[in-house]
């Protein structure tokens, strides 16, 4: 499990450090996509030091546009 259960003290606690710097995120850039403007897209993840995979042609809906598509 990635994140703990929350609970009620959870909201009282201060964070020690952010999440994006201490655990490992992925991003998965649709190529095509339209929905969303590309830096928009990017900055988050970029800022998270997310490991970014493109899918070249892909809409914001990517299994329905790439179905067999496999990030192996």
């Amino acid at each position: 499990m990635s994140r703990p259960p929350r609970t009620a003290v959870a909201f009282g606690e201060q964070a020690t450090a952010a999440v994006r710097r201490t655990k490992l995120s992925w991003a998965l850039e649709a190529g095509a996509d339209q929905a969303i403007n590309p830096k928009a897209r990017c900055f988050g993840a970029e800022r998270a030091g997310a490991k970014m995979t493109e899918v070249e042609g892909a809409s914001h809906g990517v299994i329905v546009s790439r179905p067999t598509w496999s990030p192996t």
